[in-house]
């Protein structure tokens, strides 16, 4: 699964780039058509980041119900100076400076499955070329009024669950893989902590780094 997008949980170091990365996309990570073929990621992996002009993806499914965007206060496509108030539920920022950017979110409007309705944030402006981005989200609720909570992985990470804990919950394997990006993400809730944004606060963050330039690298 790519949710939630872009992360860079799809890049590895490459000392040769500019922004000392390159996108690495698996051979399966990449959407499949009709017949069960994915997207070749050859061309993408060539990438030193992701698109500076991001379509940013989450998914909320847990409770059965989509998120309602009205009813968390999210600002809408007329309201983008909203999104920068302290308290806005979705927040984006540059992880360098935590200035933030405007941006305004909606749902997936082509799809009625929960399970695959995506959450989507529209940056309002071009972001930085190699350069990294964080994103936040919380306080959300579903259409029953209902409060969204984070999933076991990101709440481990976030509430630094013990390992042997998380071990008992979810099995050695699964608690190996999150305790790999303990270090990155108190590096995420640190920076936002610093914005204003509280990491108790938080339903999913993640940070991104933007490619540094329009050209494939090869």
């Amino acid at each position: 699964c790519l949710l939630p997008y872009p992360s860079s949980y799809f890049l590895r170091p490459d000392p040769s780039t500019p922004t000392g990365l390159r996108v690495n996309y698996g051979a399966d990570a990449l959407p499949a058509n009709i017949a069960g073929k994915h997207i070749d990621p050859t061309d993408l992996n060539t990438l030193d980041g992701f698109s500076p002009g991001p379509v940013v993806l989450s998914l909320f499914p847990d409770t059965g119900y989509p998120v309602d965007l009205g009813a968390s206060g999210v600002a809408t496509h007329v309201e983008y100076p909203r999104s920068l108030e302290a308290n806005h539920p979705t927040v984006l920022l540059a992880a360098s400076s935590g200035k933030r950017v405007p941006h305004f979110a909606e749902m997936d409007e082509q799809i009625a499955d929960v399970a695959r309705k995506a959450l989507i944030i529209r940056p309002g402006v071009r972001l930085d070329d190699a350069s990294r981005y964080l994103v936040a989200i919380r306080n959300l609720v579903d259409t029953q009024g209902t409060p969204i909570r984070p999933r076991l992985a990101f709440r481990a990470l976030r509430d630094a669950v013990a390992t042997a804990e998380l071990a008992a919950a979810c099995g050695a394997a699964c608690a190996a893989a999150i305790d790999a990006r303990r270090a990155v993400f108190e590096d995420v809730f640190t920076r936002l902590g610093t914005a204003g944004v509280p990491r108790a606060s938080l339903l999913l963050a993640w940070r991104s780094v933007m490619q540094s330039g329009p050209r494939l690298r090869q």
